[in-house]
């Protein structure tokens, strides 16, 4: 991940986390992991009065990291991931090395590509990419 997140970083890609747990839990793990000033956006499922799988936790942080939602990739390795993400119009990718059960059939999810190495991101991403 810090691999990735060097890349994405030099190349003025901004990113951002959202999650359901609330930010008591979030903000100690962000701050632990040195993530707090690197992430442009950190949403807690307390942040709005809706968590995932509603969409507008993933607008607001493609609101704030200054990408319109068609061109965000959403990251999860849940259904309500990939649910809320398809509802916010972004690209979905299934972090297939996340919590998820091998017995799990995650083709059903819908979403638009599985990755099992957070490096192989960089098979989805435009460096290049331009802030709207």
């Amino acid at each position: 991940m810090h691999e990735l997140l060097s890349i994405v970083e030099l190349n003025n890609i901004p990113w951002g986390i959202v999650t359901n747990k609330p930010a008591a839990m979030t903000d100690p793990l962000i701050k632990e992991l040195s993530l707090t000033q690197r992430a442009k956006c950190v949403i807690s499922g307390d942040t709005l009065n809706v968590r995932k799988p509603h969409p507008e936790p993933l607008l607001l942080a493609s609101e704030i990291i200054g990408l319109s939602s068609h061109k965000t990739i959403y990251i999860g390795d849940d259904p309500r991931d990939i649910y809320a993400g398809n509802e916010a119009g972004m690209y979905t990718c299934i972090a297939g090395y996340g919590y998820i059960e091998p017995d799990i059939d995650t083709d059903q999810w819908g979403a638009d590509f599985t990755i099992s190495h957070p490096s192989e991101l960089l098979n989805h991403i435009t460096l290049d990419a331009a802030i709207d």
